[in-house]
């Protein structure tokens, strides 16, 4: 029996006195499951107009020694509908890794992870457009078997991500 893999994302405002009140909205994102595939959440962001994304990294297994990846960024307006879902999988090659996410005043979305389809990896950073189109992407390559951008942000018009190798 095929089971609903879902996550379960939760968005709490605070109150003007920065206690805790009751969810506003919540949504469940998943698919379903298929060969033990997974579903999991990275990070959520809110941007200046207050719509949130919520990034999220999708793997569902082929065989055991080579798991197929996806990388989903679902953007929602302030009250939870759905605005666009972005599903990134290195043109249809699978195997990417998101592990952060960051917003510019422009609403364009970063995201910085890995691709994981051959040793070694590559780091990699695409852009996502404020309408949910594709922008760029970027791969780079070293000798490690581990490379990717695991942390990256955007401020006062300049990009900086740290990275892992080894």
């Amino acid at each position: 029996m095929k089971k609903l893999l879902s996550i379960t994302c939760l968005i709490y405002f605070l109150a003007i006195n920065f206690s805790i009140a009751q969810p506003v909205w919540h949504n469940t994102i998943g698919l379903a499951n298929q060969s033990g595939s997974k579903f999991s959440a990275v990070k959520v962001l809110v941007d200046f107009t207050s719509q949130i994304y919520v990034l999220s990294n999708y793997q569902n297994p082929v065989g055991i020694a080579n798991p197929s990846r996806k990388i989903y960024l679902n953007k929602y307006d302030e009250n939870g509908a759905l605005i666009w879902t972005y599903i990134y999988d290195n043109n249809g090659n699978n195997n990417v890794r998101a592990f952060d996410m960051c917003i510019d005043a422009n609403n364009n979305v970063y995201i910085g992870g890995g691709r994981v389809d051959s040793m070694p990896n590559a780091v990699m950073l695409y852009k996502v457009t404020a309408a949910g189109n594709f922008g760029w992407d970027h791969y780079g390559n070293s000798a490690f078997t581990t490379d990717w951008y695991n942390k990256i942000t955007f401020r006062n018009n300049l990009f900086y991500a740290r990275g892992s190798a080894g």
